[in-house]
């Protein structure tokens, strides 16, 4: 039973688990949760006070920004360049923003109200994202079951969909690079590509969206050691 399609802790093995890039919209599932909750317990005292308005339209401006921001970071990779370009444009643009308005005002705050862009998501829109969210998360982390790779000290074994199917490829000679082509990538999920050449196949084997690719990578080259050794 030892070709199951789950296998075992093993220390003598290593699983790699490639994940969809939907992964990395859980800072929008956790934020439409918060908010909802904060949205649907705060309503009376804020509206007691007359400040719910302003509340919810800041709140709202909140959730947009880190679903906006999430999307970005999902359709483009970010190496360290262009994040660094990126960083820059944001801290020009802030002291050009800053240099405007002390100008103009001889003051040297700026205070942007969030509430004046006017939006807002009801509690239950905000659920019902957090859910959806929550259910691609499940179903993505049940297709990692049935599709993975196991390197041992003399194997990579492909399994590869719910029958257990699977590919074998000896570890002579072979060789491992670690890429982390996206530096919000890692940061999120400390996820990266990994890609393993070996003989007998005419293409490397690409895993891309490893997490934790940093000791993934340290494993199978221990195990690689040992093998060298042998």
């Amino acid at each position: 039973m030892s070709d199951s399609t789950t296998p075992k802790s093993d220390p003598d093995s290593v699983t790699v688990r490639s994940y969809p890039k939907t992964m990395l919209m859980y800072p929008t599932m956790l934020v439409s949760i918060i908010i909802g909750l904060v949205e649907l317990f705060m309503y009376i005292p804020w509206s007691a006070a007359g400040v719910w308005d302003y509340w919810r339209f800041t709140l709202g401006f909140i959730w947009f920004f880190v679903f906006a921001w999430n999307l970005y970071i999902l359709t483009f990779e970010f190496s360290k360049g262009v994040v660094a370009l990126l960083m820059a444009l944001i801290i020009i643009i802030v002291l050009v923003i800053a240099l405007v308005y002390v100008a103009t005002n001889g003051a040297i705050f700026i205070w942007i109200p969030l509430a004046d862009f006017g939006l807002f998501f009801e509690p239950y829109i905000l659920f019902w994202f957090g859910f959806f969210f929550i259910l691609l998360f499940i179903i993505a982390w049940v297709s990692t079951r049935f599709y993975y790779f196991r390197v041992t000290h003399n194997e990579i074994v492909y399994k590869k969909g719910l029958l257990g199917d699977s590919e074998r490829y000896g570890t002579t000679d072979a060789h491992v690079h670690k890429e982390i082509r996206d530096l919000f990538e890692y940061f999120l999920f400390t996820s990266g590509r990994l890609t393993i050449i070996v003989s007998g196949r005419q293409t490397p084997i690409i895993i891309d969206n490893v997490p934790r690719i940093n000791k993934v990578e340290r494993k199978i080259l221990d195990l690689l050691k040992v093998l060298e050794v042998q």
